[in-house]
């Protein structure tokens, strides 16, 4: 097969993804890889259609592929990375890996001097730096990106998300305001500011913000489970009485309580700041590091749930009441010297 016939080939993949027709593409693209099995490109759209069609695992395979026969080609390590870190369900060893591809990517379209394609590269970089609870580098990210490219909405978009978990309050209510005045109908920014608006105690514009979130995408932001506070409390209080033997015996001088949001003050206390969405936090010294002389470490350790963001973690009563109970079970991994590797390995993550 000669390269004209390839590239007509290529460029009915091409076609045939931008359409949607996923089935027809991913067809398509295993026709292409067979007469073409040397060409990284012919790969790459190969993984692009099973991408399209739900099938990571085979995406991920023809990705490999590709990067086997031009581990250097930008457009590829630029699709790949994307892949790794926008894809759904993913872990964070798959995050990382789209993490290394985004800044190898982004080194060489530097190297390059190619400006575009370094931002686009720096704004997944932030993207992905933002899922791993990384926001201070994820904001140098995306504001490096902002300067080659400074109307790139996604960046913007992906910096007022940093500045949020950074706790900088007042500016990410501004970032998000600009970026609803570039794209209205940005469902993730009306979310943000209904949760800024929330935190400050303004709910009816809160309100009108969820509602606009919800309607541009209901799959994102469902209706939250909201229940009585009473109702909440007795959730609480079945999840206590569920701990674990091995837990239970070792709960001396603890409280559990209930509020509605974080407080700043708290979040602001580790550096960087804790997410404003955390689900519960443990306050006190762990058993295992307390000091016999030191009287702070015995007095009243306590478990905080924040009723509003874990209301907001579910989409049923039944996913609210175990949400509690992972979310109990794992502050109470805390009080009892057990570290995220820990809690996940128990399923407390």
């Amino acid at each position: 097969m000669g390269k004209p016939d390839v590239r007509e080939r290529m460029g009915q993949v091409e076609e045939a993804l931008a359409a949607g027709r996923s089935k027809v593409a991913r067809a398509l693209a295993a026709e292409l890889v067979k007469a073409a099995p040397e060409e990284a490109a012919a790969w790459a759209l190969k993984a692009a259609a099973h991408a399209q069609c739900g099938e990571p695992e085979l995406a991920e395979e023809a990705f490999d592929e590709a990067m086997d026969r031009d581990p250097d080609d930008p457009e590829i390590l630029l699709a790949f990375a994307d892949f790794l870190i926008c894809r759904p369900g993913g872990d964070l060893e798959t995050l990382e890996a789209g993490l290394e591809l985004a800044t190898r990517g982004r080194k060489r379209a530097r190297k390059e001097k190619d400006p575009e394609l370094e931002a686009e590269f720096a704004v997944l970089q932030g993207l992905g730096l933002n899922q791993a609870g990384e926001p201070e580098e994820a904001l140098a990210a995306l504001e490096a990106a902002l300067k080659l490219q400074p109307s790139q909405l996604e960046a913007k978009l992906e910096r007022a998300c940093a500045l949020y978990d950074l706790c900088r309050f007042d500016e990410a209510e501004a970032a998000f305001q600009a970026v609803l005045k570039q794209g209205p109908e940005e469902p993730w920014a009306h979310h943000h500011l209904g949760l800024i608006a929330e935190r400050r105690g303004r709910m009816e514009e809160a309100a009108r913000h969820f509602a606009r979130a919800r309607a541009l995408s209901p799959e994102e932001f469902p209706e939250p489970v909201t229940v009585p506070d009473a109702e909440f409390e007795a959730l609480v209080e079945a999840a206590i009485r569920e701990i674990p033997a091995e837990f239970r015996a070792r709960l001396e001088n603890l409280r559990v309580t209930v509020e509605p949001l974080p407080d700043v003050a708290d979040l602001l206390a580790e550096s960087p700041p804790l997410s404003p969405g955390l689900l519960g936090l443990f306050q006190g010294t762990p058993l295992g590091e307390r000091s016999f002389t030191n009287a702070a470490d015995h007095a009243t350790a306590r478990v905080v749930l924040y009723q509003r963001n874990l209301e907001r973690a579910a989409r049923t009563r039944e996913e609210l009441a175990e949400q509690v109970r992972v979310t109990v079970l794992h502050e109470l991994g805390h009080l009892v010297g057990l570290d995220e590797d820990d809690l996940a390995d128990r399923g407390l993550d």
